[in-house]
């Protein structure tokens, strides 16, 4: 009997452990005002994380927002029906009845539904325990299961449908005995899917996601309904693509043909511009999140740039669904390197005539980027969603995300826009408050991504920076992030050698493996212009008979190459003669050695301003910016040729050196 009870019980015991120690972990998950209050803190939310006491059909996430738009509207193949809360007014609560209605489930040649769908409906009430239940009347429950699950095959799919939602109100992944229920509907569904057609297969793939939520592309069903969608795609209306794009995104791609998304996405191309707003966002966030690479040129961008502009333009408020298709929008547009000024013009109106309570964290993270993706600033604009998200910030609504926070300050830092003291301030302490409740443990590489930026912006705050270096935190990393953020890392660490000596960290042993790679010939073939400079530097270095100019990264990590002049490879008279015109040749020789005897600065560089690297007011920009700022500090002359010029010479080797040799001797004027 003791072993029986000890057996019973070590599921749920297991399980309230991993709960307890989890508490701990997200040490106020339930409560973040109480952690504010006793650290000083702003709130700040974590939106990836379900607090414990909310229960499954109370929560308002965004994706369930969009579920439940699929499932009341007409057009989708998804639709809603008799909701579990309605089949609970009927029901009865004493134990004894509830003895009864077991015994008349394990009695019956075949249950009926709502017989089942009253049981796992009392089964939410505090005064019955199925726990209890299945310690107590272990025979009869076991019995209950055996029927349930034989009664599965003669439900409807809306009976289905109302069973998974209350299994999954149950939380049923906690108990093997729910867990065994749940595993036969799947199978109830795959069974079903044989002989059912395109409409019925979204219908029965939809009780899976009740089930499983967006952890349903874990399941071995995902890849049996994704592989019944491919064969349907032919007789597929509009609504059920965005419907399929919709759970293909929700897959991320990474076990589906890529045949297939790319065939969605062009049967959706011809009839995406007639989508209503909300379907369209929804269209293009699922083909963002399969990571689909789409031309900046093709109709569907275009489509997708019509959506917005005219949404923008029309609607002077946003709902949740308005602002996810237009987060939606931005990101492909961004995602696919597309500028249009029409659109920017036509968000500017739009931003200075709306408030916080209208503009979510999330719209105005992405809106922000799409400016400095474009590299356009426009400083009423961005003064205007720097008051929005301080607003946000303060208040006690607990709305704004890490990656929110990170890609607002690179985009500021991106843009050389100058926020007040006050946003880095506050963003130190959400930052701290993050760490403190486990979402930086998550999500570590946001926090590697935020310091640069604000080292961008000249803020290096030190506790953060310890944080960001313990070696725990970089073993986090995980994927293609880590070597992205390890780069970073290391960037940072450059930093803090000229702006913050005073700080060290200790940096762990990093492979050269583990870091991207960036040569010299990367970096000329992703800048032309470059590759245009680079020809008058190799006509001034065979003129000289000496590589006087040579291309490198002058601060380490930073991939963004500079002219490096080379002043002790020129040692006048003992230059190699070459096939030149002498006099061609002693003006030349002259003019750096009047550079090499006229300035104190030993190391002196050209950088190439070009259009990824500076703004309308052509002045340097993001990472450029920082290394111009880095290099003067470290004692570099620093001179700057604009590619505009370089492209005035039209690949004339002699016209590209001249202007080379001009702005060298600049430095004996102004040096």
């Amino acid at each position: 009997m003791l072993r029986a009870l000890t057996r019973h019980l070590k599921g749920p015991f297991r399980n309230a452990l991993i709960q307890t120690v989890m508490q701990k972990h997200w040490k106020v998950l339930g409560s973040p005002k109480i952690l504010a209050a006793s650290h000083n803190y702003f709130p700040v939310r974590q939106y990836a994380i379900r607090p414990k006491e909310t229960s499954f059909m109370e929560e308002n996430t965004l994706s369930n927002k969009i579920l439940q738009y699929m499932r009341t509207n007409t057009k989708y193949a998804a639709v809603d029906s008799l909701s579990i809360g309605q089949v609970q007014n009927n029901t009865f609560s004493d134990a004894y009845a509830m003895h009864q209605l077991l015994l008349v489930i394990s009695h019956s040649l075949i249950p009926k539904t709502k017989d089942i769908l009253k049981l796992f409906s009392l089964y939410k009430l505090p005064q019955h325990s199925i726990l209890q239940d299945m310690i107590s009347k272990k025979s009869l429950m076991l019995n209950v299961k055996r029927k349930v699950i034989e009664s599965l095959s003669h439900m409807t799919e809306n009976e289905l449908r109302n069973f998974a939602s209350a299994l999954k109100e149950l939380k049923f992944v906690k108990t093997r005995y729910l867990m065994d229920i749940a595993r036969n509907i799947d199978l109830e569904c795959d069974k079903r899917t044989y002989k059912a057609d395109l409409e019925k297969c979204l219908h029965l793939f939809d009780i899976l996601l009740i089930l499983y939520g967006n952890n349903v592309y874990r399941r071995k069903q995902y890849d049996n309904f994704m592989a019944l969608f491919e064969t349907h795609i032919e007789s597929a209306q509009p609504q059920d693509l965005v419907q399929i794009l919709y759970y293909v995104g929700i897959g991320k791609r990474r076990k589906l043909s890529r045949d297939f998304v790319d065939l969605l996405v062009r049967k959706l191309e011809t009839h995406y511009e007639d989508l209503s707003f909300h379907d369209a966002g929804i269209a293009a966030a699922s083909v963002f999140k399969s990571n689909v690479k789409v031309s900046k040129y093709s109709s569907f961008i275009k489509k997708t740039a019509n959506h917005l502009q005219t949404k923008v333009k029309e609607c002077p408020c946003l709902n949740d669904l308005d602002s996810y298709g237009l987060v939606a929008m931005m990101k492909i547009l961004r995602a696919a390197q597309y500028q249009d000024h029409r659109i920017l013009s036509s968000l500017n109106s739009f931003i200075m005539h709306n408030n916080a309570d209208n503009l979510s964290p999330q719209f105005i993270a992405h809106t922000l980027a799409l400016y400095a993706n474009s590299c356009v600033y426009e400083p009423d604009v961005f003064s205007r969603l720097e008051e929005l998200i301080l607003q946000h910030l303060k208040a006690p609504l607990l709305s704004v995300r890490i990656r929110d926070l990170s890609r607002i300050l690179w985009a500021f830092s991106h843009v050389n826009h100058q926020c007040c003291r006050e946003i880095l301030s506050i963003s130190d302490k959400s930052l701290m408050e993050f760490i403190h409740n486990g979402e930086v443990d998550i999500y570590p590489q946001f926090l590697s991504s935020t310091l640069l930026s604000m080292a961008m912006m000249g803020h290096y705050p030190q506790p953060l920076i310890k944080e960001a270096f313990k070696h725990e935190r970089i073993h986090q990393l995980q994927d293609y992030q880590k070597s992205k953020q390890l780069s970073r890392l290391l960037t940072l660490n450059e930093c803090l050698k000229v702006e913050l000596p005073e700080l060290t960290v200790a940096l762990p042993d990093i492979s050269k493996s583990n870091l991207p790679t960036r040569t010299l010939v990367d970096e000329v073939q992703h800048r032309p212009a470059l590759a245009t400079l680079l020809k008058g530097a190799k006509f001034i270095n065979e003129i000289v008979g000496a590589p006087v100019l040579k291309l490198k990264f002058p601060i380490a990590y930073i991939n963004y190459a500079s002219l490096v002049y080379d002043a002790s490879e020129l040692k006048g008279n003992n230059c190699n003669s070459l096939p030149s015109s002498t006099s061609q040749r002693d003006h030349v020789i002259q003019q750096l050695s009047a550079v090499k005897d006229n300035t104190s600065k030993q190391q002196i560089s050209i950088e190439l301003i070009d259009s990824q690297s500076t703004l309308s007011t052509s002045q340097p920009i993001g990472m450029v910016k920082l290394k111009i700022q880095l290099m003067n500090k470290s004692g570099w002359e620093v001179r700057k040729i604009y590619s505009g010029d370089v492209e005035t010479c039209s690949n004339d080797e002699q016209a590209i050196g001249a202007l080379i040799l001009d702005e060298l001797t600049k430095v004996c004027y102004y040096g």
